[in-house]
């Protein structure tokens, strides 16, 4: 005959059956809520489940010329609007174009192009190419960003001279910075201050 566990030589007659009535009131207890949650399971109708509606991205398409002339090499890259975002156009600061191009003077995978032939806004008009520059970076951690900037030269109805963020490329960048946006902010900075972490970044004007 098996030994008696420890912990029941400290209970006595009258403790058990105590202990043996209150797990058979919690054990009812529980079997009525269930009762009860079947039955109003049973009565209420069932609601339709609604798909999430995919959200509506507003884009800019853009034509970078090729190497050969024609359109048989040019490349087509669509960015994605970012008002919704930042709730506007976020400013970005002069240094940050200066920055870059000095970076393409010192280091050998930043390079600069002048290469955009045709930009369409997200109401699919041509938008004038001659203030716009583009960003192309590729991270050695192997993520590509791409951003779309628009050079007011002077203070017009509602916006102030400067350099603003109009779009964003590929989507997966966008989703990054849609989550957080200090992440754009550190990619911006790392872009000017880290350059050994990047593969490759192209300021294409």
């Amino acid at each position: 005959m098996s030994e008696e566990p420890l912990w029941k030589k400290y209970l006595t007659e009258s403790e058990e059956e105590q202990e043996i009535e209150e797990e058979i009131e919690r054990l009812g207890a529980e079997i009525k809520k269930f009762e009860e949650e079947l039955e109003r399971t049973e009565e209420e109708p069932e609601e339709p489940i609604e798909e999430p509606r995919s959200r509506r991205l507003h884009l800019w398409r853009v034509v970078l010329e090729g190497e050969s002339l024609g359109r048989s090499d040019d490349v087509r890259l669509k960015f994605i609007d970012v008002e919704d975002i930042f709730d506007g156009y976020p400013q970005i600061e002069e240094d940050f174009i200066n920055g870059l191009l000095e970076n393409v003077d010192y280091y050998g995978h930043y390079k600069a192009y002048e290469n955009i032939k045709k930009v369409l806004d997200p109401d699919n008009e041509p938008f004038p190419i001659s203030n716009l520059y583009i960003v192309l970076g590729e991270h050695g951690r192997g993520m590509k960003y791409g951003i779309l900037i628009w050079h007011a030269e002077r203070d017009m109805k509602g916006i102030k001279k400067g350099f603003y963020l109009l779009a964003v490329h590929p989507r997966k960048a966008y989703r990054v910075i849609r989550e957080s946006k200090n992440r754009f902010e550190k990619i911006l900075t790392s872009l000017l201050t880290e350059p050994d972490e990047w593969d490759s970044v192209s300021v294409i004007g």
